[in-house]
């Protein structure tokens, strides 16, 4: 009996941890070709309809809106100013505290959100960037990409948000953001998961019914 326990017990814990991890919320990804691999049919906004600048407060943009959170942001056109990602039109957020941003909602939940960033602070001030509890310090100023794919609707019921890390150099000059790329489209399991899962629960029940043979053959 102890024996048949232990064996379940095993594969039993082997496979709530191989099920959690392919069920994670969403996976974060800083290289744009992976991302857009991972969350299948994109869409992506560049801001590069708009001949003046813009203020995003609110702002409709078709599929999703953008709100102001007490700081300065603008659509800006990316040749007359430094900040720009690449040279295009882009969105230059400045806070002057950590608490001050803005955030971006969803007409529609999505399941993968990303863009590129670029942060030309000199101050030592980082971009941060979250959705609901969970936030995600983007770095040193500098430039990158960033994304997240989930394996829920995010987006729509909760927003989300652009701002300044706490206690840095205060006053963030400045963040730029551009590509918002997001999809619609579910989040597959990824096949190397199945096929795990597949194998973990036939050595289970090869456990089990080992198990299962010794018993009988003590009961003889």
């Amino acid at each position: 009996m102890l024996k048949k326990l232990t064996m379940a017990g095993v594969f039993g814990f082997a496979l709530m941890v191989l099920t959690s991890n392919v069920n994670a919320a969403f996976v974060t990804y800083t290289d744009r070709t992976t991302f857009e691999v991972a969350a299948g049919t994109v869409t992506t906004e560049n801001f590069n309809e708009f001949t003046t600048p813009l203020s995003i407060n609110p702002k409709d943009f078709g599929d999703f809106t953008t709100t102001n959170a007490g700081a300065n942001v603008f659509v800006l056109q990316g040749g007359s100013h430094a900040a720009s990602v690449d040279g295009t039109n882009f969105i230059q957020l400045r806070t002057l505290t950590f608490d001050k941003g803005f955030n971006v909602l969803f007409d529609e939940g999505v399941y993968a959100f990303g863009f590129d960033w670029r942060n030309t602070d000199t101050s030592g001030d980082h971009i941060e960037f979250g959705i609901g509890a969970t936030s995600f310090d983007l770095g040193a100023p500098g430039s990158g990409f960033f994304g997240i794919v989930s394996t829920e609707t995010i987006g729509k019921a909760s927003p989300f948000f652009f701002s300044d890390t706490d206690g840095d150099g205060g006053e963030l000059v400045f963040g730029a953001f551009d590509n918002f790329t997001y999809s619609h489209s579910a989040m597959s399991v990824p096949e190397p998961g199945i096929k795990l899962l597949f194998g973990i629960s036939l050595l289970g029940l090869v456990g089990v019914r080992a198990a299962c043979k010794i018993k009988k053959m003590k009961s003889c």
